[in-house]
């Protein structure tokens, strides 16, 4: 359940070499799993800390921030979500991230309807 596209995206946006003004990000997704009810993303980080973090769900994107000097990491979700539902964890270098998604506004149809 992997999507290539969103892994490739992400190291083009996070492979910054780092310069004298520029603090280096080591932050990629590792994992992204969709079940019924929720949306699951994991990334892994060694170069960031809890404090640096800043996570802004939306219905429809997932806005995560590392720190107040770079740019922000945007993710179009595949389903809408309920941004009060929002559950995250970061041990170990790894943010763990789970969305619930809002069944109300589920689009998708069955084949032959």
């Amino acid at each position: 359940m992997f999507d290539d596209d969103i892994f490739k995206m992400l190291d083009r946006i996070f492979e910054k070499h780092s310069d004298s003004s520029e603090r280096y990000i080591d932050f990629k997704l590792s994992e992204r799993i969709i079940d019924d009810n929720h949306i699951y993303y994991t990334f892994q980080t060694y170069s960031i800390e809890k404090e640096d973090i800043f996570i802004e769900p939306k219905e429809d994107t997932l806005t995560i921030q590392i720190s107040k000097e770079n740019e922000p990491y945007i993710i179009n979700l595949p389903y809408h979500i309920i941004p009060k539902e929002i559950k995250s964890s970061f041990k170990n270098g790894l943010l763990d991230i789970t969305l619930t998604i809002d069944k109300s506004k589920d689009e998708r149809i069955k084949v032959g309807e």
